[in-house]
């Protein structure tokens, strides 16, 4: 692929994460914006916070859907600074001075998950399909394809590469040039 695939990851957790769990999402946040994954967010406290602030520090970019109006967001002049210089994308369907909501928060979440290629679980090391970033796997580089992965508490940890028929390399094949026609049109 002649352009760089752009991966998003929402990221939606607890508001009372302990500070060994703040820290594991701080650094799987540091790690994807290494590789150009975009967090998005809801930017709630606790890990939607830590995952979006981790990202900005980094250098990368994220997307937050706040449940609460933006007003509270655009006071803060590092806000302001992200949004300048293309780091950060707030989105709300809410009025600007609308106060949080439990209800909202969780209606919200349609919107982290919906343009999002993967989104972060907490789990112990289980194979499940997911979009995964290829660097050299099954033969492709610098793209997101659903295949076999490990996730962990570190997220993403590993891709599983298996052995595949000449009918499943022409099926990945075929989704390969999908995303990056996709890609080329965007």
């Amino acid at each position: 692929m002649n352009k760089q695939s752009v991966c998003q990851v929402g990221v939606v957790g607890a508001r009372n994460a302990n500070s060994e769990e703040l820290l594991q999402i701080a650094n799987i946040s540091r790690e994807e914006v290494q590789h150009g994954i975009v967090v998005i967010s809801g930017g709630a406290k606790g890990v939607d916070t830590t995952a979006v602030e981790a990202a900005l520090l980094n250098g990368g970019k994220a997307i937050v859907f706040p449940s609460e109006g933006l007003a509270k967001w655009v006071k803060r002049s590092d806000i302001r600074q992200y949004i300048m210089n293309g780091q950060l994308l707030l989105m709300s369907n809410q009025r600007h001075d609308a106060p949080f909501s439990g209800s909202d928060a969780m209606q919200r979440n349609k919107y982290i998950h919906a343009p999002s290629d993967a989104v972060l679980i907490r789990d112990k090391k289980r194979i499940l399909p997911s979009i995964s970033f290829l660097d050299g796997e099954y033969g492709y580089h610098k793209i997101c394809l659903g295949v076999p992965t490990v996730i962990g508490g570190n997220g993403i940890e590993s891709v599983i590469e298996l052995p595949l028929t000449d009918a499943e390399i022409k099926a990945l094949d075929k989704s390969a040039k999908s995303v990056g026609d996709i890609i080329n049109i965007l």
